[in-house]
């Protein structure tokens, strides 16, 4: 009777949590059909294909009987932006990308990499659609290790910033894993080195900010340096 009755078929599929997204494309991705019977909905399936939208961090797809599926996502939220020639895209905090800017949002701090920055033009898109992922791009055969990795630092080094200090970072300057530095909107240079000990690192900066400087170094942070004359404001 569950499974054949008219009266337990899908009659409404709901979305929430949707903001980056839109309500109908959760829907179309879900691909869970009005009409079916709801105890044949294969939730897990729904849940993978979901999932895969980049703007995506989290999914629960549930029946709530007699005739209507539930689901509820949780969209990525940006700690930083990439920026590259005028394009601007999200960086969650788990170093992932998964939406587009037209101009960088104010009280992000903006990453600035041509090898790191993407280009995402749909927050709902199939990531295997970015021609950076095709692996003929790098001889290596692996083009997207080294910026994944790279980005889950800048992504790591973000995160552990206090709000005090975040306010006032201009951009994020990325030459390699070990070489990541924050220019302060003044100037001011934080030299940070890898994302190793970050939480670390920004404990000390904050310390160190106390003493007016044109250079902090904290890619030691047992070994903190300044140097230079302080910017004026």
């Amino acid at each position: 009777m569950v499974l054949g009755s008219d009266l337990l078929d899908v009659e409404q599929v709901r979305v929430e949590g949707a903001a980056v997204l839109d309500d109908e494309q959760v829907r179309q991705v879900a691909a869970i059909s009005t009409g079916e019977p709801l105890a044949r909905v294969d939730l897990d399936a729904a849940i993978d294909r979901v999932g895969e939208l980049p703007a995506v961090a989290s999914v629960e797809v549930t029946r709530d009987w007699p005739g209507a599926i539930d689901i509820v996502v949780e969209e990525r939220q940006a700690v930083a932006v990439l920026s590259d020639d005028g394009t601007f895209a999200g960086l969650d905090g788990a170093g992932v990308v998964f939406r587009s800017y037209p101009v960088a949002p104010e009280g992000l701090p903006v990453v600035r990499s041509a090898e790191l920055a993407p280009t995402v033009s749909d927050p709902g898109s199939d990531p295997s659609s970015d021609p950076s992922s095709d692996p003929s791009s790098d001889p290596s055969g692996d083009p997207d290790a080294e910026r994944g990795d790279a980005l889950r630092e800048v992504a790591l080094v973000v995160t552990a910033l206090p709000a005090s200090i975040t306010a006032r970072v201009g951009h994020v300057e990325v030459v390699s894993l070990d070489s990541i530095a924050l220019v302060l909107r003044d100037g001011t240079l934080v030299r940070w080195g890898s994302a190793a000990e970050s939480d670390l690192k920004a404990e000390v900066l904050q310390a160190l900010m106390q003493v007016p400087a044109g250079t902090y170094d904290v890619s030691v942070p047992a070994l903190p340096t300044t140097s230079g004359a302080a910017r004026s404001s």
